[in-house]
């Protein structure tokens, strides 16, 4: 994976480059799963912000498209680096395994409905995520 300039993006996006934010983005960047605020709190070591502060920091992250985030249905929300290339998710509705899906064919296909639609011409945003049973809890 490229590591990406976060500096750079949070000055892009209007954010100040601090310690904790440059943290936050290093420890999703290097994961490949979506991480709760628990985890990425354990992933944190030269800082500790209190969970508060946190979830304002994913927060402002996410309202700029610097991270985005996700609804597991765990109670709790996820989040990861906005991809850079647009992917999607197969969750185990028992083990909670995901494992990430790469392009998006049935959205393009939504898509083309929402154009033919009375009301709507276009989409701007869309999430989805696929619950399954991974193969070990199948069995």
């Amino acid at each position: 994976m490229n590591q990406r300039d976060h500096k750079k993006i949070l000055r892009e996006k209007k954010l100040k480059a601090t310690k904790s934010r440059l943290a936050v983005l290093q420890v999703l960047e290097s994961q490949r799963q979506p991480l709760d605020i628990e985890a990425i709190k354990t992933h944190l070591t030269d800082t500790r912000p209190n969970n508060v502060t946190l979830y304002r920091m994913m927060e402002d992250l996410s309202r700029v498209g610097i991270v985005r985030q996700i609804d597991l249905r765990q109670g709790r929300a996820f989040f990861e680096m906005m991809p850079l290339e647009d992917h999607h998710h197969i969750v185990c509705a028992s083990c909670n395994k995901i494992e990430d899906i790469h392009g998006c064919i049935l959205v393009d296909e939504i898509e083309r409905t929402i154009k033919k639609s009375k009301n709507f011409d276009s989409s701007i945003d869309h999430v989805f995520e696929i619950f399954a049973l991974c193969k070990a809890c199948k069995n």
